[in-house]
């Protein structure tokens, strides 16, 4: 009698679904760098985290995997990274993961590096015509660099024939978002209405801080300034903003001292207000540079070294580099 009194109310359970369900796994999906990691973090919002394999500190540009990393990167469900000629260290060690790379993605703007590293200071459409079509437009080149510098160090920095910063377009990023959301239904089809309403969730806020930053720097909006490396021509072309002067072609490499002189010569002729350091690398080359000129110096970071990873992580990182532009601009 007793037993049949615990089977019964085991099936009314059933029937009123009281019982647990047993929990699926969320896809383990592993995120190259910090921005793209946020994105994705937002449409996997409620069913799980993606594991991010560079740190604060680290630049993809010249990265080695540990150990642990490329494990990780084994025995993931999805890859997500930004281009294969930018992680050149997941070459190996991707074998037959399911991959997304964010620069093949249709939909995505892609800006080739200028054909002989030549245009001059202009406004940001003006710049994305000449990545690319190939076009000059005169004036100082933004690579006019030391002969020295050429050849294997542009190699190294600019793999490929497009720009790979691709992430730096909040317009780009939504189609990852959109694409990350249909990779992960497509995996974890339990869960496509959730990562479905989060991508749209997360399209409205990339259109909204689109509009934040167009407002924030419209103020300084062609005013010319002098950037730590060639990151940010998707940032440029978006919000129409003149292209930086580039202080150093590749970022592991100190430019030669001819082309610090030029820049300088630069900064005083072209009434240049702003030279942009990064976290990872030399701010001491930026005091040299603007020693006994007017320009002040201040920070722009593309990865988002300082900021804690997770959903915000994205919009925290556009619009900072929107305020130190316009704060270091501003007279």
């Amino acid at each position: 009698m007793g037993m049949r009194t615990v089977l019964g109310a085991g099936a009314l359970m059933l029937a009123l679904g009281f019982l647990p369900r047993i929990a699926v796994a969320a896809p383990d999906v592993v995120v190259t760098i910090k921005p793209v990691h946020s994105l994705v973090a937002q449409v996997m919002d409620g069913v799980g985290t993606p594991r991010l394999l560079l740190d604060a500190s680290a630049s993809p540009h010249a990265y080695a995997l540990r150990p642990s990393e490329a494990r990780a990167v084994a025995g993931a469900d999805l890859v997500v990274r930004v281009s294969a000629d930018l992680e050149t260290f997941l070459v190996d060690v991707l074998q037959d993961r399911p991959v997304l790379t964010f620069d093949t993605l249709p939909g995505v703007t892609l800006l080739k590096w200028d054909e002989g590293d030549a245009h001059g200071h202009g406004h940001g459409h003006d710049h994305a015509k000449a990545r690319e079509d190939g076009h000059e437009h005169g004036g100082h080149g933004k690579h006019d660099h030391d002969e020295e510098e050429a050849g294997s160090h542009a190699a190294h920095h600019h793999a490929g024939d497009h720009d790979t910063h691709v992430w730096l377009d909040p317009v780009n990023a939504a189609v990852l978002v959109r694409a990350t959301a249909g990779t992960l239904s497509r995996l974890d089809p339990a869960n496509a209405p959730r990562y479905a309403a989060n991508a749209e969730r997360a399209v409205g806020s990339l259109s909204a801080l689109e509009a934040q930053v167009n407002a924030r720097l419209a103020p300084v909006r062609g005013q010319p300034y002098v950037v730590f490396h060639d990151a940010y021509s998707y940032f440029e072309n978006r919000f129409r903003l003149p292209a930086g002067e580039v202080l150093s072609l590749n970022p592991e490499t100190a430019p030669g001292a001819r082309h610090v002189a030029r820049i300088r010569a630069e900064i005083v002729a072209e009434d240049i207000r702003c030279v942009f350091a990064e976290p990872q690398f030399r701010p001491a080359l930026v005091e040299t540079v603007i020693e006994g000129t007017p320009a002040r110096a201040a920070v722009l970071d593309p990865l988002g070294a300082a900021l804690p990873a997770g959903p915000a992580a994205y919009g925290t990182l556009i619009l900072g580099l929107a305020d130190s532009m316009a704060e270091c601009l501003a007279r």
